[in-house]
């Protein structure tokens, strides 16, 4: 999927409809256009603190950030809102003085109001401390409205004053109802937090089947506050203006309207199988767009907070130290009283000491825990693109330090709750000497200029010669008219103009063109290349048709839904003018076999690795470097030892390129982490047959900052690399038996019949898996890794998965059916599970045919590659991990199985297809690069010597003792 979409599922967004009104440029998501030109966009300038609730769609109030929750009226008669739907519900009678509401329209009206303010106090009383907050050295306390008792029963000057008045009550109680659905969509204990009667009468208003008001949102403003999932999750509408302020910097970029629309555009074409490359393809100027997440929260190390810890396991600090959570970028820090809760935060999170102003007052040293930054970031050396594709660093629910109330069931948004105390309001964001501040007495007008402002040189600041104001509205007249509506689609929208804030002209164009007018845009056919092809193609479903013949299959897996992969991938290197980016190394560099630096470790017995042509085929035959010389050590702490030492890291990053891809499908796939067995991570053994896995661990624990055990073993299991999990044999349950179980038993399964073909296939298949996935050592099957796990992830994966840590089953255990090692010291005997071939076959989908052949496999038919196809690099280029190649050829072929529509190819066709699609990236993806088996293996040995450990079965427990090493040899 699209790191950078509006929101993660785009299966769930409503609509979206780009408009022009009031001189500014809106998005809106699920809300309707059309009330925009009802709105004052001015009103979005007033101080928020002075906004009182209204009926209509409001700009977002930090000091009420749940009105946009307000119910919509009007209300029936029977609705227990009736008496909140307006002031014309109201009945008024004269009286002596003037007017007043009529006394049994006051008794319904005060009751729904005390109910209403009653139900809000008790959450207020049962977790204050989510509820007060200081602002400048006050307090400030997220009270519910609450009317002084009689005040409905006034007297009024006229009927006009008597409904103005109740239109403010209403406002005021739909207030306090908004959060009230507000707390119940975001805590699930809300019912421990009220009176039993309370619960009652909230459960009876049916909060969550209601249509609510939504929000007007001002994104450099209120994007700390917000989180777009959680408001189309929860089917609240809002529409957002983009001004010069959310133009200027990058940070708002996945919000802009016609990238929003480029990759909606784009999603109606490749649905789930869109990807982050095909909507960036020739977008240069947007590419900036990677650097934020989906909180717009940057993920440039070098914006990262000053004064972070490279290793969060510190010593016994000085007495009097304070300590401190942020729990988001720009939120204000939470004191804590416990240290322990601060370094449990540094087993995953960064921790640091803040930096202060040499000006303030001398204090005690405050320890600060960043649970939004992951612990390695401050030193991966990795593309924010890599980073990306294990998706965003999810800050945990306790990192919040919620009150255990709180907590105590599902659904916990711990974010929404934590933000009223932590995220800052607009007058804690500007800063007090700047020079719109200065020149503007309104705070958020202030801080719109000052962010159109930041990209301007000083210099440029100080040649202004008009008033501030003059250069907004001149900004905003640089921001082309842009209008789309995704319930009518506008076929691919082909070039994306970014206003540029240091440009004379109205736009600026990823393409050397002249700028389109809003009509080209809109009609104009994509440009040729990828983007044009994939635009002109159906979704799947509808492109395939009906079942699909042997010679149509290689049409459909050749040209269809990845034919973006004849194409370059991965994003252009270079990155927009004006940015800031991380010295990363670029895509050639990462993927070339380039060897560490001269003098390292691996130039012995070779030339350079960097003398290959960038036109070398895979018939030339290329020198690996070798290792150093085991027979050859280095004396310990010596400068030879110190200058070995510290080139190692080098050689991990330089296998990294050689063995490792850029993306892991599989991990962002990931439903929750993977609970891994206390016997497992203490007593487990990991056993690599491939000596290139063997190197994979020993790089991704070298790379790593800091390397937990369980982020390792997690790494392994979504790279697909096969691998099985072993413990000690005195792990058996009872003593070996004489005569060991006769190996196969319990492993035979029957082949399913191809028959007529179509979804019955389909659905017998899918029955028998599901029944291999019940098997008590389906994960030694699932941990094979590649086709197979890719297989069981799809359509047993809420068996498969929380099997995949708790080690060799039980009735290994009890039987000894598994496999047995003896590697010799310092590794004991171990025993594993084993998968048996036929049920390595099923998975694959070997299936039976009449007059099926015992000895011509080639007139086998299968439903996915076979075993010996796949794996053959000389047939399929890989890396030998699960990669989105991998990902992308089998997505077609399983889509086509599930709706009965594949015809199931022979071994031989297999062969074909194979080979075809496996050319379509072979210029990309050279397998040249791929190290030979007999290097790798002599690489790995050379690690292993170097930290002590046999490479093939790697105790758990030390997967990550690779900071010093036990010896060093001479090149």
């Amino acid at each position: 999927m699209v790191s950078f979409a509006i929101c993660r599922q785009l299966a769930r967004l409503p609509f979206f409809v780009a408009s022009y009104l009031h001189g500014y440029q809106w998005g809106s998501v699920g809300a309707v256009p059309g009330e925009l030109g009802l709105i004052d966009p001015e009103r979005r300038l007033e101080d928020p603190k002075e906004r009182s609730p209204i009926h209509e769609i409001d700009w977002f109030n930090p000091y009420r950030p749940w009105d946009g929750y307000m119910p919509c009226g009007p209300f029936a008669r029977s609705d227990a809102l009736y008496w909140l739907g307006g002031a014309y519900t109201a009945t008024v009678e004269p009286v002596e003085g003037g007017v007043r509401l009529t006394r049994d329209w006051v008794a319904h009206f005060s009751e729904l109001e005390r109910k209403v303010s009653s139900a809000c106090s008790d959450v207020y009383f049962a977790i204050p401390s989510l509820f007060v907050r200081q602002i400048s050295g006050q307090h400030h306390y997220y009270r519910p409205y609450s009317l002084v008792h009689g005040k409905a029963s006034s007297t009024f000057e006229s009927a006009d004053r008597a409904r103005a008045q109740l239109g403010e009550w209403q406002a005021q109680i739909l207030s306090n109802i908004a959060f009230l659905a507000w707390f119940t969509s975001c805590c699930g204990a809300w019912r421990d937090c009220m009176h039993a009667t309370h619960v009652q009468f909230v459960e009876s208003l049916a909060l969550e089947a209601r249509k609510v008001k939504g929000y007007l949102i001002n994104l450099p403003v209120d994007y700390l506050w917000l989180d777009f999932d959680v408001l189309v999750d929860h089917d609240v509408p809002f529409h957002y203006i983009w001004t010069p302020a959310a133009s200027s910097p990058a940070r708002f970029l996945r919000a802009w309207p016609p990238l929003v629309a480029r990759v909606l555009e784009l999603y109606r074409v490749h649905q789930d199988a869109l990807t982050d490359e095909i909507v960036l393809q020739d977008q240069r100027a947007t590419e900036a767009v990677l650097d934020y997440d989906r909180w717009f929260q940057s993920r440039d190390p070098f914006a990262l907070p000053h004064g972070l810890c490279r290793d969060s396991r510190m010593g016994r600090l000085e007495q009097g130290c304070s300590f401190s959570v942020q729990m988001q970028e720009y939120w204000l820090p939470y004191v804590v009283d416990d240290e322990a809760v601060v370094r449990r935060m540094g087993d995953d999170c960064a921790l640091g000491f803040p930096c202060r102003s040499p000006h303030d007052e001398p204090v005690a040293v405050e320890l600060r825990a960043y649970p939004w930054i992951p612990r390695n970031l401050p030193s991966d050396l990795r593309s924010i693109t890599d980073r990306i594709a294990e998706g965003d660093h999810s800050v945990h629910a306790a990192c919040f330090l919620l009150p255990e109330i709180a907590t105590a069931q599902e659904p916990v948004l711990a974010r929404e709750l934590r933000r009223l105390t932590s995220a800052p309001f607009p007058q804690e964001l500007l800063p007090t000497n700047c020079y719109a501040a200065v020149a503007f007495e309104r705070t958020i007008e202030a801080l719109e200029i000052q962010l159109v402002l930041e990209s301007w040189s000083e210099a440029e600041v100080d040649a202004i010669d008009q008033p501030l104001r003059e250069v907004w509205l001149e900004a905003c007249t640089r921001i082309n008219p842009f209008l789309y509506d995704s319930r009518q689609g506008a076929g691919p929208i082909p070039l994306a103009h970014r206003w540029d804030p240091q440009s004379t002209g109205s736009s600026t164009s990823d393409a050397s063109g002249a700028t389109l007018t809003l009509a080209q845009r809109l009609s104009s056919p994509a440009p040729e290349g990828r983007g044009g092809r994939l635009a002109s193609l159906l979704p799947l479903s509808e492109r395939i048709g009906a079942r699909v013949t042997d010679e149509e299959a290689a049409q459909l897996l050749i040209a269809g839904r990845s034919s973006e992969a004849s194409e370059r991938r991965g994003r252009p290197g270079g990155s927009g003018s004006g940015r800031r980016s991380a010295p990363t190394r670029t895509q050639s560099e990462r993927r070339s076999a380039s060897p560490p630096a001269r003098g390292s470790l691996s130039t012995r017995g070779s030339a350079s690795l960097s003398s290959r042509g960038a036109t070398s085929t895979e018939d030339d035959e290329y020198k690996w470097p070798e290792p150093p010389d085991i027979t050859k050590p280095i004396i310990s702490n010596t400068g030879d030892w110190f200058r070995a030492a510290d080139q190692i890291k080098d050689l991990a990053q330089w296998l990294q390129g050689v063995l490792s891809p850029f993306t892991r499908p599989r991990a962002a796939r990931a439903r929750g982490t993977i609970a891994w067995a206390p016997e497992v991570i203490h007593d487990g053994y990991l056993v690599l047959d491939r000596p290139e896995d063997q190197l994979r661990f020993f790089f991704w624990a070298i790379l790593m900052d800091d390397p937990r055990i369980e982020e390792l073993l997690n790494t392994g299991v979504y790279a697909g690399v096969p691998m099985s999990i072993a413990l000690p044999v005195g792990y058996y349950t009872v003593e070996p038996p004489a005569t060991p179980l006769r190996k196969g038993a319990g492993h035979t399964i029957a082949m399913v019949e191809l028959g007529e073909g179509g979804r019955e296939v389909f659905d017998r298949w899918k029955a028998g898996l599901e029944d291999l996935a019940r098997r008590p050592h389906i994960i030694a099957l699932y941990l094979r890794g590649g086709l197979v796990a890719y297989i069981l992830d799809r359509w047993a994966g809420d068996i498969v998965r929380p099997l995949i840590g708790l080690g060799p089953c039980q009735r290994t255990r009890d039987t000894f059916a598994g496999g047995v090692s003896t590697p010799g010291a310092p590794v004991p005997k171990v025993f594993y599970d084993e998968a048996h071939p036929d049920e390595i076959n099923y998975i694959h989908g070997l299936v039976r045919t009449p007059n099926m052949s015992t000895t011509n496999k080639d007139d086998h038919h299968w439903i996915f590659p076979p075993p010996d196809v796949f794996g053959d690099p000389k047939i399929w280029p890989t890396c030998g991990e699960w990669t989105r190649e991998e990902d992308k050829f089998l997505e077609g072929i399983a889509h086509a199985f599930e709706q009965g529509r594949w015809a199931v190819p022979t071994h031989h066709r297999w062969y074909d297809l194979v080979r075809q699609r496996g050319r379509l990236f072979r210029r990309t993806f050279n397998k040249n690069n791929v190290m030979p088996s007999s290097d790798a293996r002599a690489w790995a040995e050379w690690m292993g010597a170097v930290f002590g450990v046999d490479p093939q079965y790697r105790r758990i427990s030390t997967l990550a003792n690779v900071r010093r090493p036990v010896a060093l040899f001479h090149g």
